[in-house]
């Protein structure tokens, strides 16, 4: 049992970094999931080609300003 506690410990120590860039990518996902379920409705509910629109989108929207 404490050596499964170790584990645990060590991979909460080594995923620290990246829990803050984990929360938000949940919340953008979360944020933007209606606009995804919007552009899938519109191409046909063809998912891979939603995704890529989504994406492209999102990139504007952060890169652009």
């Amino acid at each position: 049992m404490l050596f499964l506690g170790g584990l645990i410990l060590a991979s909460f120590w080594i995923l620290r970094p990246f829990i803050g860039a984990v929360i938000w990518a949940t919340m953008l996902v979360v944020a933007t999931w209606p606009v995804m379920k919007w552009f899938e409705a519109r191409l046909a509910y063809r998912r891979s080609l939603a995704v890529p629109v989504m994406s492209v989108l999102l990139l504007l929207l952060f890169f652009v300003p």
